[in-house]
């Protein structure tokens, strides 16, 4: 049966289609343009870039200009921001090092999430709330913003100190308990849940299977998967290959009754044991910074001014009550794991502040009847506060504990260097791992210099992986390919690629990045000697200088020209970026014109049929009758060097004569003329 829409109904449906994807487009631009007017503003201020988010979904949102209305399709973009956030992580991190923290994760994370929620519970009861919604109010301000305190960590390359760890096992605690908390809400709200003998295995069997899954992705599936995406050389398809990982082990756990973060942490973990995790971060983060955007403009959307504005000392003394109560806790808990008071102060402020899936969990709360929504909106004003607060409270941590422990001495840590990894440091980043690669590592190693390689051939990256080569595959042209490699804390950068433009970038990026690395590039062509030192290279070593270079220095040797002379003229062409040899001055170079203005060398090959075949150099008395110097003979595999006058020349030699252009072309002539002659 056919069914005919009639013309006009179908103009409207389009026309009605077309309207609302010009709304969310006209949206989503005032978003971007109230954003960068902001994050302008904050550049100009120095003011961190997650507040001028803030104030522009403010200014947009409901409560302010109203400009934005389908708040449904921001929280969509916001998800997947979050979710890219987590996933970001994952890949930074790995799970050797999740290993590593799981006493941090479960029991400093534990006692985090416990204590605060206790004392908060008791605070909410002691003012008058039922334990059903005090209960609840802990739930909601024990839980920290992974998006906020890992994002400026990650930006300001900490993830790897020991408070940026510290804070991560908490908020991986977090993003853990926050499920329990969820569940628990129809109890808090009077439902009763009926618990079969099944459900407590399932929940078992499901945790297995995630684990299960996980370690078979990260040790056969991923690696594999990936290798032959790159094998392609295609950059969207492995682009798309991992956000497609992203979102599927997502999607997965979720499907499990696991939040959308935790999966795409997973995702991240997963993709972390492989050599290509460098280059998969470099090409996510673009994607996850746009959409992350949306989650912090977003947030910002849900302030009502008016709430403060009625209740103003009540909310300034909860967010600074909230800040200080849960520093003071979560130090104590990173304290308690052993960290040092320094670490103890930065790690404690970082996760202060409320986060992203106690909003979450407060819409649940709220549609359950557990909270008033007067109690909601004092609960979002106070959050909102406390995220903005945390971008100056991590900038002020590291001098507030210096503080502390310079009055009071006993709390600083003698060892204070625990308080970061064991991550490269004053290293060699190597780009490129052909001949020249291959030999300074090798050099790196011998002398004990630690060092890194980045390469974009995945064959060579397996196979030199699986030798024990810190190596791993990544496009360095992408900055944060380099910082995961360490440049701000490497001694020196040296870039051994044959793509000119990619040496370009490459240099700009890592100078961009840290003034201090010392940066050598190779370079195959005399005219990018100079636009790369100005692009911040402080070494350029062209290869056909170098070749010449090194071609006129064994002449010289040769020549008997004395090896302090050698070096003086071999020193200055490189001291001078190779301009002697670009430019060639008649001054500078005096001496090797009037070494070679009268010099020359000849190679002359012996057919079957020479009539020198068989004698000796002796016997042809070739330097006294011609004036030319036998230097060397070229014999099958081998070279005689300044050959014995006894030795008998036989087919195929190949001789090496120096000496004025007149004496090499009449010894040519004698020695090739055949036995008929």
């Amino acid at each position: 049966m056919t069914v005919f829409i009639p013309l006009e109904r179908n103009i409207i449906f389009r026309r009605n289609f077309m309207h609302a994807e010009l709304v969310i487009l006209q949206e989503i631009a005032i978003i971007f343009g109230l954003s960068a007017a902001a994050l302008f503003i904050c550049a100009k201020l120095k003011i961190p870039t997650i507040i001028g988010f803030l104030v522009a979904g403010m200014a947009a949102g409901p409560h302010g200009f109203g400009l934005v209305r389908d708040t449904e399709s921001l929280e969509l973009l916001a998800e997947i921001g979050v979710v890219l956030l987590l996933f970001t992580i994952g890949v930074e991190f790995s799970i050797k090092s999740i290993i590593r923290i799981k006493k941090a994760i479960f029991f400093g994370g534990g006692i985090q999430v416990a204590v605060t929620a206790a004392i908060v519970t008791g605070i909410a009861y002691a003012s008058g709330a039922n334990w059903e919604m005090a209960v609840f109010i802990g739930f909601l301000i024990a839980i920290s913003s992974t998006a906020i305190v890992l994002k400026l960590m990650q930006a300001r390359g900490e993830m790897e100190s020991a408070h940026g760890q510290t804070a991560l096992a908490f908020a991986i605690f977090q993003d853990i308990i926050v499920i329990p908390m969820m569940l628990s809400v129809p109890l808090l709200a009077g439902e009763y849940l009926e618990i079969d003998q099944q459900s407590i295995p399932l929940a078992i069997g499901i945790g297995v299977a995630v684990i299960v899954f996980m370690f078979v992705a990260a040790r056969w599936g991923v690696p594999a998967l990936l290798h032959q995406v790159v094998r392609t050389r295609d950059k969207e398809l492995f682009l798309l290959t991992v956000v497609m990982i992203c979102f599927v082990v997502a999607l997965i756990t979720s499907s499990l009754g696991l939040s959308l973060a935790l999966g795409a942490f997973v995702a991240g973990l997963i993709i972390s044991e492989s050599e290509y995790s460098h280059h998969a971060l470099g090409n996510i983060l673009p994607f996850r910074d746009v959409f992350l955007s949306f989650f912090f403009v977003s947030i910002g959307m849900l302030f009502n001014i008016a709430t403060v504005l009625e209740n103003p000392l009540f909310v300034i003394g909860a967010t600074i009550a909230v800040l200080v109560g849960k520093a003071l806790i979560a130090g104590l808990a990173s304290f308690s794991l052993g960290r040092s008071f320094h670490t103890s102060v930065i790690a404690g402020l970082g996760v202060s502040q409320v986060g992203e899936f106690s909003f979450i969990l407060a819409v649940l709360g709220l549609n359950a009847g557990v909270i008033t929504s007067d109690i909601y909106q004092i609960f979002l004003a106070i959050s909102i506060f406390t995220m903005g607060a945390t971008p100056f409270l991590l900038n002020a941590a590291p001098n507030l504990a210096r503080r502390i422990t310079a009055r009071f001495p006993s709390l600083a840590s003698d060892d204070e260097a625990k308080q970061t990894t064991d991550a490269l440091k004053d290293h060699i980043i190597i780009v490129g791992y052909g001949v020249n690669g291959r030999n300074l590592a090798t050099a790196a190693k011998d002398g004990g210099i630690p060092y890194t390689v980045l390469e974009m051939n995945p064959d060579t990256v397996r196979d030199e992986r699986e030798k024990g080569i810190p190596i791993a595959f990544g496009d360095a042209t992408q900055p944060m390919v380099l910082e995961d490699a360490g440049i701000k804390r490497a001694r020196a950068l040296v870039v051994v690629i044959s793509d000119a433009s990619a040496t370009r970038r490459i240099t700009e990026a890592a100078r961009s990045l840290c003034r201090t690395v010392h940066i050598v590039v190779r370079t195959r062509f005399v005219t990018e000697v100079e636009p790369l030192l100005q692009l911040g290279a402080d070494e350029v070593v062209p290869e056909e200088f170098e070749t010449s270079v090194e071609i006129f220095t064994r002449v010289l040797h040769f020549y008997h020209v004395p090896e302090r002379d050698i070096s003086e003229v071999t020193g200055r062409i490189r001291d001078g970026h190779y301009s002697m040899l670009r430019a060639p001055s008649e001054k500078k170079n005096a001496m090797l014109a009037g070494v070679f203005s009268t010099i020359d060398t000849a190679t002359i090959r012996l057919d079957a049929d020479c009539h020198v075949i068989g004698q000796s150099i002796r016997g042809l008395d070739l330097r006294k009758k011609y004036g030319a110097t036998l230097l060397a003979i070229r014999r099958d595999e081998n070279t005689i060097i300044n050959p014995p006058p006894d030795t008998a020349l036989e087919s195929d030699d190949t001789l090496v004569f120096i000496g004025e252009p007149g004496s090499l072309a009449s010894v040519s002539d004698f020695l090739l003329q055949s036995q008929d002659v």
